[in-house]
């Protein structure tokens, strides 16, 4: 064997090793981009349906309060949120709407549950008619943590509850509302 064929075989073998090393390089940069993307594709998700979730408690409760509205009280405890789904004849408000029938104030059954499919918990303090509405997040078993927990509709709905930076909003908006009333009280005659 010459040594023309011994570095023509040597430089074959390196190719062929250089070729594999970059295609399993270029396999494990895919695997770890695949990862990561689906990791951060699940979070997504994850967060969107606590979003919806959050945004389907508004519609029960603003069901809730037309129901109030048109029957002088919230459904029970024991008839649950399901009585925003019948036919109801209205029993309060205006004499001229009093035994007017009114159609449901939700109108399907996948309403009255989470984005996770769970079914919501309703709960009612008969002394005082606070209510509550509570997802129990993806698991659907109370408490737990990040995607599995529990979303309860007074958090979502309380603004003391609400993180933001005054200024994203504009500033100080105490200052602003001063300001707003000054200009007001001084363009009173």
């Amino acid at each position: 064997m010459s040594v023309f064929s011994f570095l023509k075989n040597l430089l074959e073998k390196l190719v062929r090793i250089l070729f594999w090393t970059a295609v399993l390089i270029l396999a494990a940069i895919t695997v770890f981009f695949t990862v990561g993307l689906t990791k951060s594709w699940f979070g997504m998700v994850g967060l969107s349906k606590i979003s919806r979730t959050e945004s389907k408690m508004g519609t029960i409760e603003c069901a809730l309060i037309m129901y109030e509205f048109d029957h002088d009280g919230i459904p029970g405890e024991a008839e649950g949120l399901e009585k925003l789904l019948e036919t109801n004849v209205v029993t309060s408000g205006k004499p001229a709407n009093i035994g007017r029938q009114v159609d449901p104030y939700l109108s399907d059954k996948d309403d009255l549950k989470d984005a996770w499919g769970n079914e919501f918990h309703y709960t009612v303090d008969g002394s005082s008619g606070e209510h509550e509405i509570i997802s129990y997040g993806a698991d659907g078993i109370p408490g737990g943590t990040v995607f599995d927990a529990d979303i309860l509709w007074s958090e979502c709905c309380d603004p003391s509850n609400w993180e933001y930076d005054s200024e994203q909003i504009g500033g100080n908006t105490n200052e602003h509302e001063q300001e707003r009333t000054a200009s007001d009280e001084a363009s009173e005659p």
